[in-house]
């Protein structure tokens, strides 16, 4: 019988919040699976060494992977094909602990997630090691090598670089599935007039297929743009039988998992602002999806046998 390697049990029970860490640090559940399972495979390397805590030390190792991996996926986004979203996950795997407050629920968001692709990676290590999980600068120095006094002046300065940003607005969840339910209601009828009234006037439409499906590869922007689009692309597919919607907690938030033929077709988030969707986001790059695939126990489309209908949208 083959001995298990020490600290196994400690790692497992503690692999869902090195997972939500390393999720935020990247904005990629895959790539966050690689660095914890990298994390995990070094400190085997280095001989399972007697630490005081397992979690911190693989914590340290998490940051300064991510560290390296962000310089390197930021040259790789500025080759991505169209608009670049994080990849979406169950909001259960996101928020690592059983208390989920508005807050908690918003750092997670697929909008906030997006927003922190303007900070460096180093401000971004910092800012979600002491933002979203509370960590002492004395810490974070310790996970990413610096002093405490140059992390104070990283997270300062990745806060004035987010506070320069549009934030996203946090809405109470259940308002959020309402809202989401009327989308789908309106959505699903075809009706432009039912869409549009629930769309703000400068709502953006925007799609991340990484060049694998076809889709939009700019923002379309306005309330009769957007609606006009979204309701021919239901008349075009809706009618299918085989093509379902269901809302699922994703990111915090509800949002809306389109399946077609029993398999993940895209999902689809929004962000508001005074009751009305501003920001409409559309994931439908296959290598996103598998991730949250897996999680649903279910399978991607990877092929299309329809021609999008957003693909052909006036603008």
């Amino acid at each position: 019988m083959v001995a298990e390697a020490p600290g196994v049990q400690e790692f497992q029970s503690t692999r869902r919040y090195l997972f939500a860490v390393a999720y935020r640090m990247t904005g990629s559940a895959s790539d966050a699976e690689d660095l914890v399972q990298d994390a995990w495979l070094r400190y085997l390397d280095a001989g399972s060494p007697p630490v005081d805590s397992l979690r911190a030390y693989l914590t340290t190792t998490i940051s300064r992977l991510a560290l390296d991996h962000l310089k390197s996926a930021r040259v790789r986004r500025e080759r991505y094909v169209g608009a670049w979203l994080p990849e979406p996950v169950l909001t259960s795997e996101a928020v690592p602990g059983p208390a989920e407050t508005v807050e908690q629920r918003e750092e997670v968001s697929i909008a906030f997630l997006t927003l922190l692709e303007r900070l460096t990676p180093e401000q971004r290590v910092v800012y979600v090691l002491r933002e979203a999980f509370d960590f002492s600068y004395d810490d974070i120095a310790n996970h990413i090598g610096k002093s405490p006094v140059a992390c104070r002046q990283i997270l300062h300065r990745a806060q004035l670089r987010l506070s320069a940003e549009h934030q996203p607005a946090v809405i109470p969840r259940d308002d959020l599935r309402q809202l989401t339910e009327r989308f789908l209601a309106a959505f699903t009828s075809g009706n432009v007039a039912r869409v549009a009234e629930l769309l703000a006037p400068d709502v953006e439409w925007i799609s991340d297929a990484g060049g694998q499906r076809l889709a939009i590869r700019r923002v379309i922007v306005g309330a009769d743009k957007v609606a006009r689009g979204l309701s021919g692309f239901a008349r075009k597919w809706i009618e299918h039988a085989e093509f379902e919607h269901e809302i699922v907690d994703l990111n915090g938030s509800p949002a809306i998992v389109a399946w077609y033929r029993g398999q993940i077709d895209r999902v689809t988030v929004f962000e508001v602002v005074d009751n009305r969707i501003s920001r409409i986001r559309n994931l439908m790059n296959p290598d996103k999806l598998r991730h949250l695939a897996e999680s649903l126990d279910a399978e991607v489309a990877t092929i299309d046998e329809r021609v999008s209908a957003t693909a052909r949208v006036r603008t």
